[in-house]
């Protein structure tokens, strides 16, 4: 299989894992608080890579200077986006949120214009484009007359969420060309699992134990979407 066709059958695993947890997370922050469970989720991450690390035979070993840059892009693309995404999604509908992350591909394209002066064609701008309307159609579809109403606050959650990611991109960009992939993702969701801490801390008044699908959900969220997905 040549590295194109790889490429593009490991993204299209991406969109289905990641897809599908949006499930997970409504089906999660519904018995969990919004930031225990993205503590949650990055524990589980932080443990299981490593392991994964030591499979690829990838070393974890990073320079000093390179710290700051990968605390900062795990506190915008950890902490900071799932603060907002979870906190979006307990407001919204698993499909609303969907379609507004979808917008990130949009959101990109047109940060790297801005910022970087990338010209990019005009195959890159319509795939963009596509994605946001394929996946609003189908969330008009499914929501229908009968749809749950919706929160200006989960939209502002959303959106904030949409465009961290898009600082978390540029943020991750110089260190991915200098570390393997699963030593960048371990450090970011280190440093972003830190920063979850005192935010799962102040919500520890309503922790309870979670039921086997919550645990479950969690695990999904947490070995398949962040170990694996990122």
């Amino acid at each position: 299989m040549d590295k194109q066709r790889a490429a593009a059958l490991c993204g299209l695993a991406v969109a289905l894992l990641w897809g599908l947890s949006f499930l997970s997370i409504k089906v999660s922050v519904a018995a969990v608080p919004p930031m225990t469970l993205a503590f949650a989720r990055f524990a589980l991450a932080v443990a299981v890579l490593p392991l994964l690390a030591l499979l690829a035979k990838e070393d974890l070993r990073i320079a000093f200077r390179d710290a700051p840059l990968l605390a900062a892009g795990g506190l915008v693309g950890v902490t900071f986006y799932f603060y907002c995404e979870n906190n979006g999604v307990l407001l919204l509908s698993a499909s609303e949120s969907s379609l507004i992350v979808g917008t990130i591909p949009v959101l990109t394209v047109l940060a790297e214009r801005i910022f970087l002066g990338t010209r990019l064609g005009h195959r890159i701008y319509a795939g963009a484009a596509l994605s946001v309307a394929g996946v609003a159609l189908i969330v008009l579809r499914a929501e229908g007359p009968g749809g749950a109403a919706s929160s200006p606050a989960g939209y502002l959650y959303m959106a904030g969420a949409a465009l961290s990611w898009v600082a978390y991109a540029f943020l991750t960009r110089p260190v991915a060309s200098r570390y393997g992939k699963i030593c960048v993702t371990f450090w970011q969701s280190l440093f972003g699992l830190a920063g979850c801490l005192p935010f799962a801390l102040a919500e520890s008044g309503a922790w309870k134990a979670p039921s086997l699908a919550v645990a479950l959900n969690v695990a999904y969220l947490g070995l398949l979407c962040s170990a694996a997905g990122y």
